[in-house]
């Protein structure tokens, strides 16, 4: 794994511990990999940097670098296994959601430029691998921490990833769900502010409308086990609410999409909030209630009211 993790930065130049005796000579002579002890030839490094730039850090570094497809798959592999949980404990809880929101947003490495662009996206081997990796370590985590911690260049870094992963969700994709989930991503309120506006359709509302054909409310109850949404459902309801005229906006634009969407409910949630009213996630709790069934206070069920948004 070590040697993979490796060969990903340099695709055409593997990197390989070698041995200089007699017996690892020969064998290379003969055109044989000599049986090499890489602990011993090359001990780890000591840590001085900052987590970002730990050892750790290099497969997510690495996805981010839009790498060719082969080296990609072989990232994949390592980081969607469960024992890649103990990469992510070492790096920055920002840096697995940075690392594919820029995988997705850029097509991969090729050798050859005369080639079509080949998306991470688009290949169907990879799907599996990628919906892996957002299992494994970007669903149901509050970005809320990292995010109100973060610093200039984050925010910037995050600006400019939502701005790439929109043109290519609307320019390339065409609507794809899992660009969409990455995307939708951007709308915690705990976002930059310009990465917010940009999905909820400020500078181009066919990208809300796209968004709201692609992210389906499914699931027991608004937000319980929902594969739609990357964050816990609290992320992208405040404690602050969104701006009125950008939620506005939105619903005027939503108004003609006959569907339950998550776009269509969150844009009524702040709403509600900036009327005094109910909003139609107010009742969402750890227990869903059954179908056309009134929470405490009188209040409506999500289901009755995402009947209505239809």
């Amino acid at each position: 794994e070590d040697a993979v993790l490796r060969a990903a930065f340099r695709p055409e130049a593997p990197w390989v511990a070698v041995r200089d005796d007699l017996g690892s000579r020969a064998a290379r002579a003969q055109g044989r990999a000599p049986a090499t002890v890489p602990s011993l030839v090359q001990p780890t490094p000591p840590g001085l940097g900052p987590p970002s730039l730990a050892f750790a850090a290099a497969p997510f570094w690495a996805l981010a670098a839009s790498p060719p497809l082969g080296a990609v798959r072989e990232l994949l592999e390592v980081l969607s296994s469960p024992e890649a949980a103990v990469l992510a404990s070492a790096v920055p809880p920002w840096l697995p959601f940075v690392s594919f929101a820029a995988l997705l947003g850029a097509p991969l490495g090729s050798r050859n430029e005369d080639l079509d662009l080949h998306w991470a996206w688009s290949e169907k081997s990879l799907r599996p691998l990628l919906l892996a990796f957002v299992d494994q370590h970007v669903r149901g985590k509050d970005p809320s921490v990292w995010l109100r911690a973060g610093s200039d260049w984050l925010s910037e870094t995050l600006r400019g990833l939502c701005h790439r992963l929109a043109i290519a969700f609307l320019e390339e994709s065409f609507g794809d769900k899992l660009m969409a989930r990455t995307l939708w991503g951007f709308v915690a309120m705990e976002m930059p502010s310009e990465c917010r506006e940009v999905c909820w359709g400020a500078q181009d509302p066919a990208i809300l409308v796209l968004l709201s054909r692609s992210l389906q409310v499914s699931g027991p109850a608004p937000g319980v086990g929902d594969e739609a949404l990357f964050w816990p459902l609290a992320s992208y309801l405040g404690p602050q609410t969104e701006a009125l005229d950008l939620v506005q906006r939105a619903g005027t634009v939503l108004a003609s999409v006959a569907s339950q969407n998550w776009p269509a409910l969150l844009s009524a949630h702040h709403r509600a909030r900036h009327g005094g009213g109910a909003s139609p996630l107010d009742s969402v709790c750890e227990t869903p209630l059954p179908a056309g069934t009134a929470p405490p206070g009188g209040a409506a069920a999500p289901s009755s009211v995402l009947d209505e948004l239809e």
